[in-house]
């Protein structure tokens, strides 16, 4: 099956980002993830096959102390 990539945006408590930023480190379908500035705090790029995957990667990074909220961009 072939890979899919997904933007996770996440919006974190403050002064809690690079904490997050080393859980995602965690998940091995996490490839890549940055402290951004603007309305999110870190975008996460990730590697998926089914949607599945994703709903189970999603909940995971929600359930991530001081992750306040994220929102999913599936690349088409």
């Amino acid at each position: 099956m072939a890979v899919r990539l997904a933007f996770i945006l996440i919006r974190a408590q403050g002064g809690l980002e690079s904490e997050i930023l080393d859980q995602l480190k965690t998940f091995k379908q996490i490839t890549q993830s940055y402290m951004i500035y603007g309305e999110w705090d870190i975008i996460a790029i990730a590697e998926y096959e089914k949607l599945p995957e994703l709903n189970t990667l999603v909940l995971q990074i929600r359930g991530i102390p001081g992750v306040q909220q994220t929102s999913t961009l599936v690349v088409s």
